[in-house]
């Protein structure tokens, strides 16, 4: 999978998101470690799954599992709210991370914003939904 299939970078060139693979962290996680726990500060990042898959916690109990090229955090690049559930991995897991800042600095030129900005938080409100249930 690329990063072109996913939903926030197929409005990209192949040029920006060569770019964008330059300036992303990439994270190597033990089974069992926490990525980012529920009410943490944001830290202004976003992540995508490399390898493996973690798994999403509220209140202690699992609501949900993310498998390889799933993104996560979105929200980070569009509010500063604090997280909303503690992301765990599963098995040994490699994760990219990007800051918002990086993100907005590609998509503050694109035509495109208005409409990135909807998916992003159409995505978030059904993510809110599918938990509460």
């Amino acid at each position: 999978m690329e990063l072109k299939n996913l939903y926030l970078f197929e409005w990209l060139s192949d040029e920006e998101i060569s770019y964008f693979r330059l300036i992303m962290w990439v994270h190597e996680f033990k089974a069992w470690e926490t990525i980012i726990s529920e009410w943490d500060k944001s830290n202004n990042l976003a992540y995508i799954i490399e390898s493996w898959l973690v798994d999403v916690f509220r209140n202690w109990e699992r609501v949900a599992s993310l498998w390889e090229w799933e993104l996560f955090w979105e929200i980070a690049l569009i509010t500063n709210e604090p997280r909303t559930a503690t992301v765990v991995t599963n098995k040994d897991s490699k994760v990219f991370s990007f800051l918002k800042n990086d993100f907005l600095f590609l998509y503050e030129r694109s035509w495109k914003i208005i409409e990135i900005k909807e998916k992003i938080l159409n995505r978030i409100k059904d993510n809110f939904y599918w938990i509460r249930k």
